[in-house]
């Protein structure tokens, strides 16, 4: 869990001098965004409480540009702000404000420096309005994507690596000191979905379709590990990409099962998958180690994934090999199952 979201309880009487004292703070579809993208060295660390809000720092105009700055936004969208209160709010050219609904709780603004006269609600308190924005299964995707090990910059196909914004469970500690704050029920009902862990957007997809109950549309599997560490009973020697040797003693993979005694994988071959030869060496040492020591690995390729019925017998045939019979009492699992493909296949966007 990163050092920053140590989450502490406070009582009513901070919370009032909290809503009293708050800076404005870049909010709702603006902070959406900005945590989707940004980078691990681009990440806000410096919590802004009550030390840094001794007083309040109304919205004007001249603060606009130095939000787009410090948040890298671009000039062409509008900016979205959270302020303490219906009188803070301010009618700007190019921004929106916002007036809380429900408490606010500590640890909840973040800003570049200590001193910052502008801030950005955290991860938490933005997964909670988005909650009350997008679709269920949309909410457990950003959910899913706060707490991935990767950026997704909306200017690039390439998806940086960085640390987890969150986890399941921060974001239920926030929850928990929240009771009245809007969002806090539909965030609670999709919290137990999100998948933690993933290193892209398709990653969550797959591991939600094979994960969800049935009667969601989901194929009611268990939940995989998800980049876990395989051991090797042997170490492989093998080449690195500099031309050099060594011996590797376990391998990441994307998906991971332990069920009676055996260990199952899906490594999932994206569209970028494989683009250099020694991307394709080293899978293949992969998948024959695993095997070597009776690993069932299967592959899944982002075709199958946005064919139903190619990934219907994927999982069919992956549920056979876990021994497991999902059970339901609907009546029209597939056309769930349908619909929720649909949903899926479409990019996740804000």
């Amino acid at each position: 869990m990163p050092f920053f979201y140590i989450v502490r309880s406070l009582d009513k009487g901070f919370f009032d001098l909290y809503h009293a004292c708050m800076v404005p703070a870049i909010s709702h579809i603006s902070a959406a965004r900005f945590w989707l993208s940004c980078g691990q060295q681009d990440i806000p660390r410096h919590f802004l409480d009550s030390s840094s809000n001794s007083k309040e720092y109304p919205l004007i105009a001249d603060r606009l540009d130095v939000a787009r700055s410090a948040f890298s936004i671009e000039q062409d969208e509008p900016l979205h702000f959270l302020v303490s209160g219906q009188n803070n709010r301010r009618i700007l050219e190019g921004a929106v404000s916002h007036s809380i609904n429900g408490e606010l709780p500590p640890r909840s603004i973040l800003g570049h420096s200590a001193g910052a006269k502008i801030g950005i609600v955290s991860p938490e308190i933005r997964f909670m309005q988005m909650a009350c924005l997008l679709s269920r299964v949309d909410a457990i995707r950003y959910g899913s994507a706060l707490c991935g090990r990767f950026a997704a910059p909306a200017d690039t196909g390439k998806l940086p690596a960085r640390k987890p914004l969150t986890n399941v469970h921060v974001i239920r500690k926030h929850l928990e000191v929240s009771p009245r704050m809007s969002g806090r029920k539909q965030a609670s009902a999709v919290l137990p979905y999100i998948i933690e862990n993933t290193r892209s957007p398709r990653e969550i997809d797959v591991a939600l379709f094979l994960s969800l109950p049935i009667r969601k549309g989901g194929f009611g599997l268990p939940r995989p590990a998800i980049n876990e560490s395989v051991l090797l009973d042997k170490p492989v020697r093998t080449r690195n990409q500099y031309g050099g040797t060594g011996y590797i003693e376990s391998f990441e993979c994307d998906m991971v099962w332990h069920i009676s005694g055996k260990t199952i994988v899906v490594e999932y071959q994206g569209e970028q998958y494989h683009e250099r030869q020694f991307s394709i060496h080293r899978d293949s040492i992969k998948r024959n180690a695993l095997i070597e020591q009776g690993v069932r690995v299967f592959t899944l390729s982002n075709e199958q994934f946005r064919d139903f019925e190619q990934f219907k017998r994927f999982a069919t045939l992956l549920k056979k090999t876990l021994g497991v019979r999902p059970r339901s009492r609907i009546s029209d699992p597939e056309q769930r199952q349908k619909s929720l493909h649909t949903q899926l296949v479409r990019p996740f966007t804000l």
